[in-house]
């Protein structure tokens, strides 16, 4: 099994086989992926949502169509179970936007907010840590 963290988001990201297109993006010179997200919304478009995985980021920031996670949470690296739950994250934070493209569909709303489960994903960590299931194995950054 490797440590590289760009092959550890790949392969998880494949093992949940979505049901909606998606495709990865990755900038090695910034220390940046970016997961690109493609729901569908009416009969032929797409409503695109971007996870951007920061290596210089140290906190969540969300704009309207993009969520910035940071990408390491050790030095130079991060734990399996923190990208365990930045994927978990990523996954109910689409569920949530799935239902709110069908609530804009049938009129029961305006737009749509992409938004992060941080409080959740926090609380995950913990109960996990608590009864060690939070995996501490470091994965790293390959060149």
């Amino acid at each position: 099994m490797t440590n590289d963290i760009v092959t550890y988001i790949k392969n998880e990201l494949n093992k949940q086989q979505l049901t909606y297109p998606w495709k990865m993006s990755v900038h090695k010179e910034i220390q940046s992926i970016y997961l690109f997200f493609y729901l569908p919304i009416g009969e032929d478009k797409k409503y695109q949502v971007i996870f951007h995985l920061d290596g210089l980021s140290d906190q969540v920031t969300t704009m309207s169509k993009k969520i910035i996670v940071p990408l390491f949470n050790v030095t130079k690296g991060a734990e399996e179970g923190y990208l365990n739950l930045v994927l978990l994250g990523i996954h109910k934070t689409l569920q949530d936007v799935a239902l709110q493209i069908e609530e804009v569909d049938n009129q029961r709303r305006v737009e749509v907010i992409p938004t992060w489960p941080n409080e959740e994903l926090i609380q995950m960590k913990d109960t996990r840590s608590s009864i060690n299931r939070y995996n501490t194995k470091k994965l790293h950054w390959e060149a």
